[in-house]
């Protein structure tokens, strides 16, 4: 059986005497971390540092990797255009939009020997 939780006059149930209700355990964790996070606790510093760099390595990797699309999307209408073989605006747009690399590397494989531009997108 739970316990009425002071102060909020309400029955946590699986709560022991002495436990705090979660809003105010919550409110209390809160105000806890604002207070290190003040004093520039070192631990809470190495955290927030080491968060930073896992977000700047992230950022970095979706960066390469977009440009790495960007490139072969730009190598596969190079192609076309080299073969003559002249892209819809719509199919331009269609390459260009397209993240997924392996879907490019096919497409960059196809211009190749593609007798259109359109036969491209085709799957064998």
């Amino acid at each position: 059986m739970g316990r009425l939780c002071l102060g909020e006059r309400r029955h946590w149930p699986g709560k022991s005497a002495g436990e705090a209700c979660p809003t105010k355990r919550d409110g209390l964790l809160r105000a806890v971390a604002r207070g290190l996070l003040a004093r520039g606790n070192p631990v809470i510093e190495q955290a927030r540092r080491k968060e930073r760099a896992e977000g700047r390595a992230e950022g970095r990797a979706e960066g390469r990797a977009e440009a790495k699309a960007v490139g072969r999307a730009e190598a596969i209408l190079e192609m076309l255009e080299a073969r003559g073989l002249s892209p819809s605006e719509t199919l331009r747009q269609r390459i260009l939009a397209t993240t997924d690399l392996d879907q490019l590397g096919r497409w960059l494989r196809r211009a190749t020997l593609a007798d259109s531009a359109e036969e491209i997108l085709n799957d064998p």
